[in-house]
């Protein structure tokens, strides 16, 4: 659901925009043979480039800590996303402008990615500087009484947030700048 999502409101965006181009990684952990090829069929008559990619774990064996955030040692399911986080930013350094890292369990709107792109270009302009683009992911993280900054967006309005999940777009110039944060 999430990938299709995804394509449709690339396809609707790419209608007006057919000089933009995209390439899709999806980095793979454990998935069986049956939705592998269920989500390369996803894709046969979008015309979108894309890359299957197996995400293996003992890759990043030596960058991952085992600890997690409350001293405690970190699941198999913790280590599985922070390895493919890790991946998806490594992939994300070969990428040419911007790059937008997606969870498996997000839902985009169709019209999704205009609203993100437009919100991109016009808000960087707007105040000269990169910026990292948070769709709504989980509306507890934006309903705090914090002083905030507003922005109008192509149909919707966007606020200055301090944390998000993994659902982000951001561009290469921030992940080359921040690579050792990140």
């Amino acid at each position: 659901r999430s990938i299709n999502s995804i394509l449709k409101s690339i396809l609707k965006f790419k209608q007006k925009n057919k000089d933009i181009e995209f390439k899709i990684f999806i980095v793979d952990h454990n998935s069986s043979k049956e939705n592998l090829k269920k989500i390369e069929n996803l894709f046969v008559d979008t015309k979108l480039s894309h890359q299957l990619l197996n995400l293996n774990i003992a890759d990043y064996k030596d960058k991952i800590d085992t600890i997690n955030e409350k001293n405690q040692e970190s699941t198999s399911n913790q280590i599985s996303n922070m390895c493919n986080i890790f991946k998806s930013l490594e992939i994300s350094k070969d990428c040419k402008d911007l790059v937008y890292f997606v969870e498996d369990d997000y839902i985009h709107e169709i019209d999704s990615i205009s609203e993100m792109l437009f919100t991109y270009e016009r808000v960087a302009s707007l105040i000269k500087n990169e910026i990292i683009i948070c769709p709504a992911d989980y509306p507890y993280l934006y309903m705090k009484a914090d002083n905030t900054k507003l922005f109008l967006g192509e149909n919707y309005h966007w606020r200055k947030i301090d944390e998000t999940l993994c659902t982000f777009l951001m561009s290469k110039e921030i992940i080359i700048k921040h690579w050792d944060k990140l």
